[in-house]
């Protein structure tokens, strides 16, 4: 036709070249758009076994104890294992799917309000009230995009299977290096050395506080790098029950035998009972002090042999120190006393409500068992449920 001019082939970009451009464009904005707008609305969906691969600080907020991502006027739990929700319920739960296995579930449903864990596994009182929740919420707030608002009311977990000795431990791993010949009742040089140590050297806090660069802000690019690499591994495996000769409980109107059981520190004197209190105590008061706007509960959790009707005139317990192992039920009897006045001291002289959830792991346990049967370091579904109900009468 006249006035057209003929092609030239080779004079415009090659169809694949557009092609590809036209792809990697398409993806780029996808990878934005999941990146800064829809990996917030993703989080509360996302599969249990994709759990493990999200970066540590905002695991929280793919928890589905509530109604979003990002928490309102929420419950906070904050202790160990137990305030995570280790345990049978979580081991039997579908891992396709995003379903509640612990005490933070049963109270959502039960109040309809966003509760959300900052357990630690293995945590004792320092890292479990003060480095945990304290650390994580710095780095979000840091994040910019997913800064959250402090809890409404915090739920402490003081578990007596294993804090009192976790809290000793601490002690002479991060006190006495760090604090060589200071007097740890001084409390001035006890709240230093939480400022210093435990907070000032926890991961996430460091980074918070050193100002988180871009890349670190990009929660959806880290989270398809750890699954691309394989990183971290499910972090709820089960605990290998220790084989007891001696343990009969009574569940159902049955005798059962059960194994080497935790203990509230059976193994410790009474001074390092109270030593391991103080622990606790200062721990508490880190936190009342920086989240002064929140109400704050502490929940005693029972070790495992506190929950049951003991039927053996002795029992052997799992023990953390080497000492004894084996002890009469009436010592049982007697050092459970202590270590929950203990505790409810240590909490109410400082104005907080308490609550010992033994009576009701008790109660539960007169009809099934609250652990195991592969577990039986942690609840089943009965005992956090039990538990559950223990905390719903201090909120």
């Amino acid at each position: 036709m006249a006035g057209d001019s003929p092609s030239v082939p080779g004079t415009g970009p090659p169809r694949r070249v557009v092609t590809w451009g036209l792809a990697f464009g398409s993806a780029v904005l996808t990878c934005l758009f999941l990146e800064f707008v829809g990996f917030r609305f993703l989080l509360p969906h996302l599969p249990l076994k994709v759990h493990v691969y999200l970066p540590r600080e905002i695991r929280v907020l793919a928890q589905p104890s509530k109604r979003s991502a990002i928490p309102r006027d929420y419950i906070a739990l904050v202790g160990d294992s137990y305030a995570y929700g280790y345990g049978e319920w979580l081991l039997e739960t579908d891992s396709r799917f995003n379903r509640g296995f612990h005490s933070a579930d049963v109270i959502h449903q039960a109040t309809g309000r966003d509760v959300v864990t900052f357990g630690a596994a293995g945590a004792g009182s320092l890292t479990g009230l003060v480095a945990a929740p304290i650390g994580r919420l710095r780095y979000l707030d840091a994040s910019w995009l997913y800064s959250l608002a402090h809890p409404r009311v915090i739920v402490v977990y003081f578990y007596s299977g294993n804090d009192f000795n976790d809290n000793l431990k601490d002690l002479e791993l991060r006190f006495h290096p760090n604090f060589p010949g200071k007097d740890v009742q001084d409390r001035e040089v006890f709240r230093s050395f939480l400022t210093t140590v435990v907070l000032g050297r926890d991961p996430s806090w460091v980074e918070a506080e050193s100002g988180l660069p871009p890349t670190r802000r990009l929660f959806f690019t880290r989270t398809l790098w750890r699954i691309w690499r394989q990183a971290g591994g499910i972090p709820w495996v089960p605990s290998s029950p220790v084989t007891g000769g001696v343990n009969r409980v009574i569940v159902g109107g049955r005798t059962i035998a059960v194994p080497d059981l935790h203990s509230p520190g059976l193994q410790l004197g009474v001074e390092e009972i109270a030593l391991a209190t103080h622990v606790f105590e200062e721990g508490l008061l880190y936190l009342k002090r920086y989240f002064s706007n929140s109400a704050v509960r502490v929940v005693y959790i029972p070790s495992a042999l506190e929950c049951y009707q003991i039927a053996s005139p002795e029992i052997d317990i799992e023990t953390y120190e080497g000492r004894r192992s084996r002890h009469r039920v009436e010592e049982l009897e007697r050092r459970h006393r202590l270590a929950v006045t203990a505790v409810q001291n240590a909490t109410e002289r400082n104005g907080l409500a308490f609550v010992d959830a033994t009576p009701y792991l008790k109660s539960a346990s007169r009809s099934e068992l609250v652990h195991g049967p592969k577990d039986w370091h942690h609840f089943n579904r009965a005992g956090y449920e039990a538990l559950a109900r223990a905390v719903l009468t201090v909120l």
